[in-house]
């Protein structure tokens, strides 16, 4: 299975003071992903994905904190068909998504990486 999407976002911010001056203050942020899926067993499915998401169409070479940019690895075990467990690893360079992005110490421009594991239980 290989899959792929595109979103933008425009938005604005209106001064109180000014509504004439809402061109200086409109932004479009973008993303886009690619992912493919291969299922090597019924009970093993191994996948991968790539994403970008710009804060700023308009700044596609900005700092750290405007991008963000996602590799990702996984695997999916299906032991019983009520049961799930997934294991992804990320290589992620930027902090744009973050909520911390001011204190973040990868502001520096460095990739980090983001190792997660979910269980879901069907019933």
């Amino acid at each position: 299975m290989i899959e792929k999407q595109t979103t933008s976002t425009v938005f604005s911010q209106i001064p109180s003071h000014d509504s004439t001056s809402v061109a200086n203050h409109m932004n479009t942020s973008g993303s886009w992903y690619i992912g493919a899926a291969y299922e090597v067993n019924p009970w093993m499915q191994v996948g991968t994905y790539y994403n970008e998401y710009y804060s700023s169409l308009n700044q596609l070479r900005g700092p750290p904190t405007g991008f963000q940019k996602d590799l990702a690895l996984s695997f999916r075990f299906d032991p019983k068909p009520w049961w799930v467990l997934k294991l992804e690893g990320h290589y992620i360079h930027g902090t744009a998504l973050l909520d911390d992005t001011l204190d973040n110490p990868n502001q520096s421009g460095n990739g980090w990486w983001l190792l997660a594991m979910k269980t879901t239980f069907s019933f």
